[in-house]
């Protein structure tokens, strides 16, 4: 673990630049072997009205500021390999409070490989490096977020499988991450897992995970767990699918259940999903673990071929070791019009509620805390895949 802020802040400017110079490193060494390379580059010009800025429960202090974001990929492909390396920036100018105008509001540098090996054998590598302002995006699992403080992640990660059989695969991973926060305890997170998946008919495949993951956060005591899960996966029709995954988890001595149910269906005109999960994971900036239950549902409408609207609501609880709760709620809304092919106007909505905050994390004194943030931007892009300006 690294021990003070200082050391924190120069490696994670080290890791930065070294992830970005892997990323594009092995990309256009990719590229250059590849059959099939596509560049692209996007530019996202938001305009930004955030009615509690630093995320307080206290009096909140609102602002409007202009988010200026450009982003570059690289998508490689040849019969055997497939590589993708991005990079993304967010500048940011406040109107009343010039002083937290910064030119890197957000930095994610990433790079995904895979490879195939001979027929049977599949490897993967994956890199990513975010630093933000906007640590809520590092809690995926917990929707918490932590006011206006720099947080940064590294992840690592590796995979291989192989084909046993015409319908079976064994496969095993390893993922290395590590996050930190400023004023916050910084995590490293370690975990390994072995799988066997069986397609059992043309709509239905099983599979069985064995993971461990240890939890180390700095001074404080590991956290090491152990979770089995079976995993059933079932078309519901070419377009719809279910798929359920639940087992037990044993960690520092408790057995708690683990597992999440997801079904949803992409159509011509709309997509709908529901989600619900079960999990023992870490909030950004807090040592200790914390058992987290969501729910999240996503309807995404397309009445006319430029238009595209969507609503997802969320909520989660999260649960301490010690017996401190918190609870979260979050909805995004959005709309879209599509001008050309590489135009688009985008409006949107993010509300959050949060209540509770757990002990020793940071931002926040365990009040109700409510922040809503509208968004109205233009984007320009030229790649494949886009990322809305609100996220």
């Amino acid at each position: 673990m690294v021990g003070g802020g200082g050391a924190r802040a120069g490696r994670a400017a080290g890791a930065r630049g070294g992830v970005a110079t892997l990323t594009f490193a092995l990309a256009c060494g990719a590229a250059a072997a590849s059959s099939d390379t596509r560049v692209g580059a996007s530019i996202f010009l938001t305009r930004v009205h955030d009615d509690n800025i630093f995320f307080s429960s206290g009096e909140a202090v609102a602002d409007e500021f202009t988010r200026f974001s450009p982003e570059l990929r690289l998508i490689s492909r040849a019969p055997r390999l497939t590589a993708e390396g991005w990079l993304a920036l967010d500048a940011e100018r406040f109107d009343a409070h010039p002083e937290l105008s910064t030119t890197r509001a957000r930095e994610t540098a990433a790079f995904d490989l895979a490879v195939l090996a001979g027929r049977r054998w599949t490897f993967g590598l994956d890199a990513a490096y975010v630093s933000t302002f906007r640590p809520g995006e590092l809690n995926p699992l917990t929707g918490l977020e932590a006011g206006r403080l720099r947080a940064r992640r590294l992840a690592l990660g590796g995979t291989a499988s192989v084909q046993i059989g015409p319908r079976g695969a064994l496969r095993t991973g390893l993922t290395a991450t590590r996050d930190a926060i400023d004023g916050g305890a910084s995590t490293d997170t370690s975990s390994a897992t072995l799988g066997f998946e069986r397609r059992i008919s043309p709509r239905d495949e099983l599979d069985l995970d064995l993971a461990g993951t240890r939890f180390d956060f700095g001074d404080g005591e590991p956290v090491s767990a152990l979770a089995l899960t079976l995993g059933w996966e079932r078309r519901l029709s070419p377009a719809a699918r279910l798929a359920l995954r639940a087992g037990p988890r044993l960690s520092e001595g408790d057995l708690d259940p683990e597992g999440t149910f997801e079904i949803g269906g992409v159509w011509k005109r709309a997509e709908a999903s529901f989600a619900y999960a079960r999990s023992l994971t870490t909030v950004v900036g807090r040592a200790g673990t914390v058992t987290t239950e969501s729910v999240a549902t996503t309807l995404t409408l397309r009445p006319a071929p430029p238009v595209s609207l969507s609503l997802s609501p969320a909520l989660y609880r999260i649960a301490g070791h010690g017996g401190d709760e918190a609870t979260a709620r979050a909805l995004a809304a959005e709309a879209s019009f599509r001008l050309t092919d590489w135009l688009s106007l985008t409006a949107s909505y993010r509300g959050h509620r949060q209540e509770g905050t757990l002990d020793g994390g940071p931002g926040g004194d365990g009040g109700r805390i409510a922040r809503d943030i509208f968004f109205l931007g233009i984007v320009a892009a030229h790649r494949p895949g886009r990322r809305p300006p609100g996220e």
